[in-house]
């Protein structure tokens, strides 16, 4: 054998050695069965006792102490004698096995798919010698693993049983929902996707196979499933979401329109034109024209701390430079002149 175990029994018994035969012994502490001739075992009686159960080594064999106070044993006499155990046999002071519960678990990649789409099938199982598959997968199949169910046609429950050698078992099971395939669609667009400030943008969209849309962010409310929106005239980047459904799936597109912005900007003076610091800047003065040498326009800004400024001009190419002016009114030379498309 592979491996025995030890037993010390303290009371009238008989030994047996379980691989060849069962024998019957009359001990003292009740009325025992008998054994014909043949070796067939009648219902034994009642013993008292207690048994001492000792561990088991690979290739070992370990004698086994009897000691008799009343009645005689039958097959075996001598004091001591060797009690080979199968290897497979798992002893228990209370209740002679210590056999482990089989676990299996099985999970899928995705529970819900649109038709014709794959899972892929994993499973584990502990103390399992087989396992077996049934529902929308069928055979035999080891204790763990993983497999891919191709183009699924429609919902699938997938089971998978898994038992150990002597037939105990355990099962798990995973669903998966099959959706028809997607048909809504939407489509959404601005024209133009970029305006000067004060000009508009037109939305347009067409959402096929849908029931119901409803416009979020820098637009609101309930739209129709096609349709057209004029913006009306922007000053900044406009962000626009529409969200369209049916009984079964949604979808949600987004458009943004920017607004293009012209920043004039220049650095601070640090020093008068006779070479002193500067201390008593009061503001700017930005000038625009048609040519390097013409001012058309002008803009004050009273803050020696603004370096920048947004013209809202009419659509053209111009020219612009800037000059700087102390409190008491004195400005300085412009400075040269910067060609600048608005359009």
């Amino acid at each position: 054998m592979d491996r025995e175990s030890s037993v010390l029994i303290s009371r009238p018994i008989c030994f047996v050695t379980i691989l060849l035969m069962l024998s019957a012994c009359d001990g003292g502490g009740g009325s025992g069965g008998s054994a014909d001739s043949a070796g067939s075992l009648a219902s034994p009686g009642a013993a008292s006792g207690s048994d001492v159960v000792g561990s088991a080594t690979s290739g070992g064999t370990h004698a086994a102490t009897a000691t008799s106070t009343t009645g005689t044993a039958s097959s075996l006499t001598p004091s001591s004698a060797q009690i080979p155990i199968p290897v497979e046999a798992s002893v228990s002071p209370s209740t002679g096995n210590s056999a482990k519960n089989v676990a299996v678990s099985l999970s899928a990649s995705q529970t819900q798919i649109e038709i014709g789409q794959t899972v892929t099938l994993d499973w584990q199982s502990a103390n399992a010698s087989s396992c077996t598959a049934s529902g929308g997968w069928i055979g035999s199949r080891g204790v763990s693993g993983t497999q891919v169910q191709v183009s699924l046609q429609a919902s699938t429950d997938f089971w998978l049983s898994c038992t150990d050698v002597a037939g105990a078992g355990a099962m798990s099971g995973v669903s998966v929902t099959v959706r028809p395939a997607k048909s809504l669609r939407v489509e959404f667009k601005a024209e133009p996707a970029t305006v000067s400030k004060s000009e508009q943008s037109v939305l347009t969209w067409t959402a096929s196979d849908a029931t119901h849309c409803a416009s979020s962010n820098d637009w609101s409310g309930e739209r129709p499933v096609e349709g057209r929106f004029d913006t009306g005239a922007l000053s900044r980047t406009m962000t626009y979401t529409l969200e369209c459904s049916n009984a079964d799936f949604t979808e949600v597109a987004t458009v943004s329109v920017g607004v293009k912005t012209l920043s004039i900007e220049w650095q601070a003076p640090v020093q008068n034109e006779d070479g002193t610091s500067t201390v008593d800047i009061a503001g700017y003065r930005v000038y625009w024209g048609a040519g390097p040498d013409t001012a058309d326009g002008s803009f004050t800004i009273n803050d020696a701390r603004q370096t920048s400024w947004q013209p809202d001009l009419p659509r053209g190419k111009y020219y612009f430079s800037v000059s700087a002016f102390d409190q008491d009114g004195n400005e300085s030379q412009p400075s040269k002149p910067v060609l600048k498309d608005l359009s």
